[in-house]
């Protein structure tokens, strides 16, 4: 069964809890952030984008992933004409997905939630072959680089602190409790 609406095609089948929520304003991003994740979110903007931009909650839990679909996923939280809550219910926002809550209109955390901030990593192993290639090395050395300063600038756009003391905690792998990200300008409510 489809909605009424015929542009839309949205099924109203009432076992779709993805569908109930998205009805309901409310948007779960859990799980590895790459091409499926990106697909599911940029999908459901679209619907909602069509049906007026309502504002609407996603609740993160995720362990990161992909920068290249992470940064797709907060262009598209950016672009969105409606108010995008994010929320961390309790689970965690480390690595790319702090970078998404950064994009969020309103960032939360509960109070037993935290988030992960840390320099660029590569997915891909590295050989000895690589280490000793200096082409190689240099090369991965310069997209690492590019993409955590990718990433600095995102948590820039609303930090409290100077972009040296984000930096630092980059480096350090840094585990943020809600207190500390809240100080640090991260989020803008411990829930």
């Amino acid at each position: 069964m489809t909605s009424n609406t015929p542009y839309l095609n949205i099924p109203t089948d009432q076992d779709n809890a993805e569908y109930l929520l998205l009805t309901q304003g409310k948007m779960v991003m859990m799980g590895e952030i790459n091409e499926q994740s990106y697909a599911k979110l940029f999908g459901n903007l679209l619907l909602l984008d069509a049906i007026g931009s309502p504002d609407v909650e996603l609740h993160i839990s995720s362990d990161g992933g992909s920068v290249t679909y992470g940064f797709m996923m907060f262009d598209a939280i950016r672009l969105y004409k409606g108010k995008i809550i994010g929320i961390v219910p309790g689970g965690q926002a480390i690595s790319m997905a702090s970078v998404i809550l950064q994009a969020c209109t309103l960032r939360k955390m509960s109070r037993h939630s935290w988030m992960n901030i840390h320099t660029a990593l590569t997915k891909n192993p590295i050989s000895y072959a690589d280490i000793v290639s200096a082409g190689k090395m240099k090369k991965l050395t310069e997209v690492l680089k590019i993409s955590t300063e990718r990433i600095l600038d995102a948590y820039m756009l609303r930090a409290k602190v100077s972009r040296k003391r984000i930096a630092t905690l980059m480096g350090e792998n840094k585990e943020l409790p809600p207190g500390l990200a809240l100080k640090l300008g991260l989020i803008d409510e411990i829930i």
